[in-house]
């Protein structure tokens, strides 16, 4: 008997230290992720991200699966599977997964973009996380508590490092990887270690205003940890010139201001002197960080940002155009969606000819909208289980709230509350990356263990019975009737797990083994070698990611060698020159590239991108039909690609057929004015040009490209196409370079510019322009224009 005994007793510990162990790499996932990324591989933040999630999630699987087979722990999954919360998530992924099944791009939708890698597998792996936490946090306050400072300190991290980036401190990745121009001046956006702005902006709402009810919730030292980590994360929001995170944050901090700082309080910290001393700390704090901030040459950045918040609100960026042209997808994907991945490949032929004009050659891999994607990419069914489970955490973190058994714990409720809506607020602008959406279901899980915890008395629930945490757990010793599994049942289940396992870790390392390989290509201590890229040929194209990605990649690595040994004085001619036939070897490459791009085709969800790539491969190659053939299926899959409608114009200049090629050259040109290709392609199809005179037209059109100066009425139309997109500070800026342009009287320059401030809201602005387009245009009816004009905006100036 006693010998029975100690069996029992071996087996329970091994079943809750499998679900210790699943807590431990449960929060080590929700640190480490935000936290890793790597210059040793192309994708420098997503793959290193992916991998450790994925591995991680692998043995969450096996960890939860040894949990689950011990009977102490039945009461705890069976209060899970009767969840209706948790019945909801699982039902949202059985959405995805099927919109991964019928969508445009399945293989991508299942495994996952080489940028982004967030296909089913990925949110798989959040799900894994999901119940992984619900499953180990149980009623454990300890391990709950631990998890919130878990997120709270890596949002501290990621904040550190994101304002030393704005003060030019970063030991990882050169600044210019987050420098942009903008009119002619640099601009700095941070990116810490998420890897750009907007998807910082939103990871660091999850932590910011819940390490503020940490703080207050605290005592001594841990207060002030918890204090740095918010005023880091305050300041990183505000460097990454991330205008709706801005707003988030101050949805977070006001719901919180709202629903614990009364007025009540406020007299109370003002008659208590050492509260209130904390306060002034604080604020000279804040104070001196604005200050630095301000300071900084890289704050031009965000005074640019927030010049441009106040003037074009939501349409920042075609917005409002990439919305309205994203809303045309829905009926057709109503049902089942595009898939996970799948809008970048549905989406070019909906795009309308303004937004195209934007962004000539570039497509959106997302409406930059979490709920119009969600309708998008997994249909309005998975959009309103979506919408179901927001609204059920909303719930839990409110119940927990109202019936919080402590000031603490009712401030830590506020706080994840605040995060939560933060988080919602600003998904109106942003999507998912890999460490947003882990932190969406790790908020998700908390939510649902936060009521029982929260609301729960010290040492009984609201029934006087004790509480059974983890660690009392531990110590309890299993019933008699409680039978263990049989081993060929714990065999058969845990063995496709630990062969999980071993899956996930050779799919992660062969997909960075691929990476470093690629990357090593661009080494710039080393010269281009046509011999070391055909040698890196197996081990970049034969790799675990079936999509054919890679070849892509590879095809364009061949491409851009073969276009440097084109210039003789360039290092790689010189090197590649020794002993050996440069326009042979260039030939070669060409056709390689042409060879996996074709294999790249079939699985693509960027086939505007990779069409367009074949086509001029066979462009430069003299491949008339293959030229014809890859850009007709370019301007199929992206009719606004004004790329794609110029290699269509070459594609009928080759073939004879000048009325068809002007007509592309033209859609070509409207699309993108400045383009010279375009412009050389309706000058030969016109026969204003020979075709002996393309190569030198085409290469000074090159080197002057950054050089050439519009005319006053080009920079009209553009500043006319900036206003109408809602890009009101751009436009000025062109009209204010076409007055000096124009070098005498414009009128329209100062048309448009009135227009403008009235848009802008800048009455006064708008009325001197308007007299001076008065002043300038010979026509009365201008005249008569003007002062119509004028009168409405003065009586507009004199309403109250």
């Amino acid at each position: 008997m006693k010998k029975h005994r100690k069996t029992s007793r071996s087996k329970f510990e091994a079943g809750q230290l499998a679900s210790d162990a699943a807590f431990w790499v449960s929060v080590s996932l929700l640190v480490v992720v935000p936290l890793v990324f790597s210059r040793w591989v192309n994708a420098i933040y997503a793959l290193p991200k992916f991998a450790v999630l994925l591995t991680g999630s692998s043995v969450l699987v096996l960890l939860l699966i040894r949990t689950a087979l011990k009977p102490s722990r039945n009461e705890m999954w069976g209060r899970i599977v009767k969840s209706r919360y948790a019945k909801s998530v699982c039902l949202y992924f059985v959405a995805i997964a099927i919109s991964t099944i019928f969508g445009v791009a399945s293989l991508v939708s299942l495994f996952g973009s080489n940028s982004n890698f967030m296909g089913l597998i990925a949110r798989l792996c959040f799900l894994v996380c999901f119940i992984s936490l619900i499953a180990s946090i149980g009623a454990s306050e300890k391990r709950l508590l631990t998890t919130l400072w878990a997120m709270a300190l890596a949002g501290g991290l990621v904040a550190a490092y994101a304002c030393s980036q704005f003060f030019g401190l970063d030991f990882f990745v050169p600044a210019s990887v987050y420098t942009f121009n903008s009119d002619g001046a640099k601009i700095v956006r941070v990116g810490s270690s998420i890897g750009h702005a907007d998807h910082l902006g939103n990871f660091l709402l999850y932590t910011t205003p819940l390490s503020l009810g940490l703080a207050f919730a605290s005592r001594g030292g841990a207060r002030l940890v918890a204090s740095v980590a918010t005023l880091l994360s305050i300041a990183a929001i505000v460097c990454s010139g991330t205008r709706g995170a801005w707003l988030g944050i101050i949805v977070g901090i006001g719901a919180m201001a709202l629903l614990e700082f009364k007025v009540e309080t406020a007299k109370r910290i003002l008659i208590n002197k050492r509260q209130l001393t904390r306060v002034i700390a604080v604020a000279c704090v804040l104070l001196a960080a604005a200050m630095l901030i301000a300071f900084s040459p890289s704050s031009r950045s965000i005074i640019e940002r927030a010049k441009l918040m106040m003037t074009e609100g939501a349409s920042s960026s075609g917005r409002l155009l990439l919305w309205r042209d994203s809303i045309k997808m829905i009926p057709r994907f109503a049902i089942v969606g595009c898939g996970p991945e799948g809008f970048r490949k549905a989406f070019p032929v909906y795009k309308s000819e303004q937004l195209a004009q934007l962004s000539p050659r570039a497509n959106n891999e997302s409406p930059h909208n979490a709920y119009l994607e969600t309708a998008i990419s997994y249909g309005l069914p998975g959009a309103a289980v979506y919408v179901l489970i927001i609204a059920s955490a909303l719930a839990f973190m409110l119940r927990a709230r109202r019936h919080a058994r402590s000031q603490s714990w009712r401030i830590i409720t506020t706080g994840l509350l605040a995060s939560f809506l933060a988080v919602l607020s600003h998904n109106v602008f942003i999507f998912d990356q890999i460490s947003t959406g882990l932190y969406f279901f790790a908020l998700l899980a908390v939510a649902f263990a936060l009521p029982e915890i929260a609301g729960q008395s010290a040492s009984q629930d609201k029934d006087g019975h004790p509480i059974r945490t983890a660690p009392a757990s531990a110590r309890r010793q299993p019933e008699s009737g409680n039978k263990a599994s049989p081993l060929w049942r714990r065999v058969g289940v845990t063995a496709p797990a630990c062969v999980l396992v071993v899956a996930a870790a050779w799919y992660s390392i062969g997909l960075l083994k691929v990476e470093m390989a690629y990357t090593e290509l661009f080494n710039p201590s080393r010269p281009p070698d046509y011999q070391a890229i055909l040698s890196q040929e197996e081990r970049i194209t034969n790799n675990p990611l079936p999509t054919g990605a890679y070849d892509f990649l590879y095809a364009r690595a061949l491409n851009l060698f073969a276009q440097q040994i084109s210039n003789p004085a360039s290092s790689a001619a010189r090197f590649a020159a020794r002993g050996s036939d440069l326009g042979a070897i260039r030939t070669e490459a060409l056709r390689l590239a042409i060879s996996h791009t074709e294999k790249s085709l079939a699985h693509t969800n960027t086939p505007d991108w990779n069409y367009s790539f074949l086509a001029s491969l066979a462009l430069v190659t003299g491949e008339t039909e293959k030229l014809r053939w890859a850009a007709a299926e370019a301007v199929k899959w992206d009719p606004g690609n004004y790329y794609a409608r110029w290699l269509m114009a070459e594609a009928y200049i080759a073939c004879g057929e000048r009325e068809q090629a002007k007509r592309e050259a033209e859609t070509a040109l409207k699309l993108y004015p400045p383009s010279p290709e375009a412009a050389s392609a309706l000058a030969r199809a016109t026969g204003q040009i020979s075709a002996d005179d393309v190569a030198g037209i085409m290469a000074r059109a090159r080197n002057t490209r950054l050089n050439v100066k519009r005319s006053a009425e080009e920079l009209i139309e553009i500043a006319r196409q900036f206003s109408e997109a809602g890009k009101l500070q751009k436009a000025r800026t062109k009209l204010f370079v076409a007055i000096g342009r124009a070098g005498g009287r414009c009128a329209n320059c100062h048309r448009e510019l009135a227009i403008v401030y009235e848009r802008m809201g800048r009455y006064s602005d708008a009325i001197t322009e308007w007299g001076s387009f008065s002043q300038e245009s010979p026509d009365p009816a201008s005249a008569e224009q003007a002062r119509a004009r004028t009168a409405e905006l003065q009586a507009r100036m004199a309403k109250p």
